[in-house]
């Protein structure tokens, strides 16, 4: 239940992307902690949020400009063997400390993900991606293309996911990929609030809205909660 979009500018700022994602949570779960920069075992730096629950994140940035964000696979989580399952937002911290997209395809590998439920993983970095991992209780595959907006629903998840494609379609340029984005992210059904990128549903809602943005400067991540009571931005030159 979350929907993430990304965008790159011309190939003069080919190094530079921007990347939004809303995260979609139960109202049974607790408040997630806001991103606060953290290190790794290696010692690599990262912003990433914490979910107050399981301990894991949905979204990471590190100091080498990569971009890891989580979404639950609820399609394949109806066909995937029983597991004693580990949180899923433990796989963005076992690679917080990755260089680059490929140093991501080399690091999930060896992973035993026997131990999470089926899941897709983004990875994007300024010299490429984003590539999709996907795991299905079974089986790891890689995509090493996807075009946004990606977005999953555990509730009628066919009729939401093509629901918000041709949202994006006509509220996103194609000449102009960033332009929209943010108002894409705020769009809310007026009567089936399922169907919204920002959703709401007697059980679930949208909780945070969050942007990183690469570049030559900075890495960068803004965060909202949902209502966007405040707003906290951090930064790692």
């Amino acid at each position: 239940m979350c929907t993430a979009t990304w965008w790159r500018p011309d190939a003069e700022l080919a190094n530079s992307y921007s990347f939004l994602f809303n995260r979609d949570e139960s109202k049974r779960r607790g408040l997630a902690e806001p991103p606060a920069k953290q290190v790794t075992v290696s010692g690599t730096r990262f912003i990433a949020p914490r979910d107050s629950d399981r301990g894991g994140t949905w979204l990471l940035a590190n100091e080498r400009g990569l971009t890891l964000a989580i979404l639950n696979h609820y399609a394949a989580s109806h066909q995937a063997p029983e597991m004693e399952a580990r949180s899923r937002g433990d796989i963005p911290l076992l690679l917080a400390d990755c260089a680059s997209t490929n140093d991501v395809d080399t690091r999930m590998e060896p992973l035993s993900l026997t131990e999470f439920r089926p899941f897709f993983l983004l990875s994007l970095s300024p010299e490429g991606g984003p590539r999709l991992h996907e795991w299905n209780g079974i089986e790891l595959t890689l995509k090493n293309s996807v075009s946004p907006p990606f977005t999953t629903s555990s509730f009628k998840s066919q009729q939401v996911i093509q629901y918000r494609i041709d949202q994006y379609r006509h509220m996103v340029p194609s000449t102009d990929g960033e332009t929209g984005l943010e108002e894409y992210h705020r769009f809310m059904h007026a009567s089936e609030g399922a169907l919204g990128v920002r959703m709401r549903r007697p059980d679930a809602q949208t909780v945070s809205f969050s942007r990183i943005t690469v570049n030559e400067e900075q890495i960068r991540f803004d965060y909202r909660p949902d209502p966007p009571e405040s707003l906290e931005i951090l930064e790692e030159s």
